[in-house]
């Protein structure tokens, strides 16, 4: 038996390739219990009786932090597992590279969401969304996982959805 309480040497998520050397090496990958412990802090830190998030929860925004944290949780998973970290070739360090470049970049359509629907104001201007949308059709081409390929299409949902609904778009 391992630190992990497994086969001696292997993580016990059975999909992390990773060996463990040290008695207290960490296993990165998503379904390691250090993450299902921090989302559920989360979840339990958004279900808590707070008086200024609950107090500001209205019709237009009550699923602005459900919205938030799927999204934070979704660029997490694809940074973690792109294939820049799983270097095999230099294609891969080029696409993994790229993935990772594509969503720091998608970034402030999240920061547009978030000022639309809990600020009702537009903080970055309207047609950073109207450019940010085909970079997501970008990340689920250059995507080397399923999770890179769910955050591009929640990403082009979410853009989608700004431009029909929330944004004063011209014309």
């Amino acid at each position: 038996m391992s630190a992990y309480g497994t086969v001696k040497g292997h993580c016990p998520c059975f999909t992390c390739t990773k060996v463990a050397t040290q008695k207290k090496k960490t296993c990165f990958k998503f379904c390691s219990p250090i993450f299902q412990y921090v989302g559920a802090s989360v979840i339990l830190l958004l279900l808590q009786r707070d008086g200024y998030l609950l107090d500001r929860l209205s019709s237009e925004n009550y699923f602005l932090p459900l919205m938030l944290v799927t999204a934070f949780v979704l660029n997490i998973s694809s940074f973690v597992n792109s294939s820049y970290f799983n270097y095999v070739n230099t294609i891969h360090l080029f696409t993994g590279s790229l993935e990772i470049l594509l969503l720091l970049v998608t970034l402030p359509m999240y920061a547009i969401l978030v000022s639309q629907l809990w600020f009702q104001v537009t903080v970055l201007p309207a047609r950073l969304v109207v450019f940010l949308t085909p970079l997501n059709v970008f990340l689920f081409i250059f995507g080397s996982t399923y999770m890179s390929w769910v955050t591009a299409a929640y990403g082009l949902l979410v853009s989608a959805w700004l431009m029909k609904y929330k944004l004063p778009l011209e014309t």
